[in-house]
């Protein structure tokens, strides 16, 4: 009883909607403390944001480059390249007709 009320006003508190609790995430994270047992000790806000954060960032990026199967590649950015030359008679089309070209409805807005 006194866990529920405390799960409770942590969702209260912050303004959650409560069926967040029917969410995998909280209920993923909720199984896995209790898994650990009655010594987990919940980290900062500072650890989490810090080196918890970078583990689970390069944790990412090494599955990302096992995927994609190529050393150093990586799947965000995108590089646009051109012979630097611009005949006058052929302009070079602006940035954001090129982006809109290559991502349709993904590409950002150019001004």
């Amino acid at each position: 009883m006194k866990a529920d009320n405390s799960l409770s006003d942590l969702f209260d508190g912050h303004g959650w909607a409560h069926s967040i609790a029917n969410g995998k995430l909280i209920r993923t994270a909720v199984k896995d403390i209790l898994a650990v047992g009655p010594h987990y000790k919940l980290p900062s806000g500072s650890t989490m944001s810090g080196s918890i954060l970078e583990r689970q960032y390069e944790a990412d990026k090494t599955e990302d480059n096992i995927i994609l199967g190529l050393p150093g590649v990586s799947k965000y950015g995108l590089t646009l390249m051109t012979g630097g030359a611009t005949i006058q008679r052929h302009p070079m089309p602006q940035r954001s007709v090129v982006l809109r070209l290559l991502l349709g409805n993904y590409a950002p807005q150019c001004y």
